[in-house]
């Protein structure tokens, strides 16, 4: 299989602009603000992940294969990490949503 077809296969999340920070990006990764206890912060290969920057929120896209889970691991820290920060955009999100109604 080419990179690209592994490419084709891919998680997409809703981060916020806020959960980014390009200003601590490595050469080959991206640098996102975490939300696990203990760890400041988390990086996503440039190799694996696009990020589409849209007006309110980045759609930050990630092939499947670097999601997978190991063998000597129960889930994949990063997949959780993606997971963590398109949850906390939505309820972000929401909460925006219900300041307005108001």
């Amino acid at each position: 299989m080419t990179l690209n077809q592994l490419k084709l296969k891919a998680m997409t999340y809703l981060f916020s602009k806020f959960d980014r920070k390009p200003d601590l990006d490595f050469k080959d990764s991206y640098c996102f603000k975490s939300r696990f206890h203990n760890v400041n912060l988390f990086s996503l290969s440039k190799k694996a992940t696009e990020i589409i920057d849209k007006e309110t929120h980045l759609e930050v896209i990630v092939a499947d294969w670097y999601l997978e889970t190991l063998e000597d691991e129960k889930t994949n820290r990063k997949a959780k990490e993606c997971e963590r920060l398109q949850e906390l955009y939505y309820l972000s999100k929401k909460v925006e949503d219900e300041t307005k109604e108001s």
